[in-house]
C-alpha cells in the first residue's frame, strides 16, 4: 500500500486565513464521519489551490486516513457533491490503482478492528498520538483477488448505501420540520419567555439499578436531531433526563459547535444519565417535545445564550439561569395543535430510520470480519444482509 499515498500540505501552506466562501472544499477532521467525507467544509480559492494546494488533492474514490488526534479513522470521499478536495495537514490520501484494486474493498480493509489496531501499534506517541506516511505504507491488508474485491465491497457496501439512503431521507425530514416551526413563528400573535413553555435542569429522580442509558459529549450530535449512540454507566453525578427532554451543551466549544439533540431512546419510566456540561430543557405541558430542540437551534437563541457564557476564555460555559427570560413568538393553541400533529410522526419516523441503521449498521459490522479473515463465502454474507435489506 505504498502508492498514491500523499499528505497534507505545510503548516504555511494552508492556514485559517487561507479560508473563504467558497471554492475548492478542505477535508477536516471534523470532515470524517461514518466513513464518508461531509459536514460543513471550509474552502479555498481557487487561485490559492492551483498556487499552493494542487498536490494535496483528494478526488472521488480516493481514502483518508487521519494522520494525529483520534487514530485509525478512515474515510472515503464520494462521487459527489465536489470532483475534487484539499486535504488538511492533520490527514493522508491514497489513491489506489483500479486496475488491481477497489477502493471500496481497501476502504473496508482499513476499517477492521486488525487494521485499526496496528495503526495504534505502529503509532508514534511522543506528545499527540500520530502516524505518518511510511508507517501506512508499510501497513498490510488481507490479499484477495479483484473479483473477490469487487463481491466483498458489494455486499457491505449495498448496507452502507441504505445506511446513507436513510440518512439522506432523516435530513429531508428534519428540514421539513425546521421550516413548518419557523412557518408557525412567523405567524404567531404573541410572546413567551422560555421558562413559561420549558423547565431548564428540572430536578430528576434517578432510575434504580446499577446501570442507566448514559450519553456523553462526543454522542450528542451536531446538525441532527436524534442521539444515534449512546452507553451504560453507573448513574452517577451528571444531567439526569427523561424522553422528550432536549441536551444542550453549554461548555465551549461544543456549545458553538451546535452540539445538542432531543431525548427519544428511553424505555418507559426510565431516567438517562449524561455530561455535567449538558443543560435539560424539559417542554411543559402541553408544549411539543421537539419545540424547545427548535428553539435552542435557532441563532437568535443561541445569540442570546452566547451572551451568558461566564469563565476563563476556551472554558465558557452557558448558564441555564441567564436563559429563563429569552422571549420568543408563540402561536395559538389551534396552531400549535396542527404542529403538534405535524411533528410527532417525522419525529417517530427519525427514530425509525435510526434504528434500521443501527441493524444495518450491526450487521455491516459482523459481516466485515468475517469475510476478510474467508469464515464466510459472499454468498452467506449476501444472504445475511438480505435479512436487513
Amino acid at each position: 500500500m505504498d502508492r498514491g499515498l500523499i499528505g497534507g500540505p505545510f503548516g504555511s501552506d494552508l492556514v485559517s486565513t487561507d479560508y473563504s466562501e467558497a471554492g475548492v472544499p478542505v477535508i477536516r477532521g471534523s470532515n470524517l464521519r461514518s466513513g464518508s467525507i461531509d459536514g460543513e467544509f471550509a474552502f479555498v480559492t481557487p487561485d490559492k489551490y492551483k498556487a499552493d494546494l494542487i498536490k494535496n488533492t483528494a478526488i472521488p474514490r480516493d481514502l483518508i486516513f487521519t494522520q494525529r488526534g483520534t487514530l485509525g479513522q478512515v474515510s472515503i470521499v464520494p462521487d459527489e457533491p465536489y470532483d475534487k478536495y484539499v486535504v488538511s495537514q492533520s490527514q493522508m490520501r491514497l489513491r489506489v490503482d483500479e486496475s488491481r484494486f477497489d477502493p471500496r474493498y481497501i476502504y473496508y480493509a482499513c476499517t477492521t478492528a486488525a487494521f485499526r489496531k496496528s495503526i495504534l501499534d505502529h503509532a508514534i506517541t511522543t506528545g499527540v498520538p500520530h502516524t505518518n506516511l511510511t508507517i501506512l505504507a508499510d501497513l498490510t491488508i488481507p490479499a484477495v483477488s479483484l473479483s473477490e474485491q469487487s463481491a466483498i465491497s458489494r455486499v457491505l457496501g449495498a448496507l452502507d448505501d441504505k445506511i446513507s439512503v436513510n440518512r439522506r431521507t432523516g435530513e429531508l425530514v428534519r428540514q421539513l420540520l425546521d421550516a413548518r416551526w419557523t412557518q408557525v413563528q412567523r405567524s404567531a400573535t404573541s410572546t413567551v419567555e422560555l421558562d413559561e413553555i420549558a423547565q431548564l435542569n428540572p430536578r430528576t429522580m434517578r432510575t434504580n439499578g446499577a446501570t442507566a442509558p448514559f450519553v456523553d459529549m462526543k454522542s450528542l450530535p451536531q446538525g441532527a436531531l436524534l442521539i444515534d449512540s449512546w452507553g451504560e454507566r453507573e448513574p452517577r453525578s451528571g444531567a439526569r433526563f427523561i424522553n422528550g427532554d432536549t441536551l444542550l451543551a453549554r461548555i465551549t466549544p461544543c456549545f458553538e459547535n451546535g452540539k445538542l439533540a432531543l431525548v427519544d431512546f428511553l424505555d418507559s419510566g426510565q431516567t438517562g444519565t449524561g455530561s455535567t456540561e449538558f443543560i435539560v430543557m424539559r417542554p411543559k405541558p402541553g408544549v411539543p417535545a421537539v419545540v424547545p430542540f427548535l428553539i435552542a437551534q435557532s441563532s437568535d437563541f443561541r445569540d442570546h445564550a452566547a451572551k451568558t457564557m461566564t469563565g476563563t476564555s476556551g472554558r465558557q460555559r452557558v448558564q441555564a439561569s441567564g436563559l429563563a427570560d429569552y422571549v420568543l413568538s408563540w402561536p395559538d393553541k389551534a396552531e400549535l395543535d396542527q404542529f403538534t400533529a405535524f411533528a410527532e410522526p417525522v419525529t417517530s419516523l427519525l427514530g425509525r430510520l435510526r434504528s434500521e441503521n443501527q441493524t444495518l449498521a450491526r450487521t455491516r459490522d459482523e459481516l466485515l470480519p468475517l469475510l476478510m479473515d474467508g469464515r464466510i463465502t459472499v454468498k452467506q454474507a449476501e444472504d445475511s444482509a438480505g435479512e436487513v435489506l
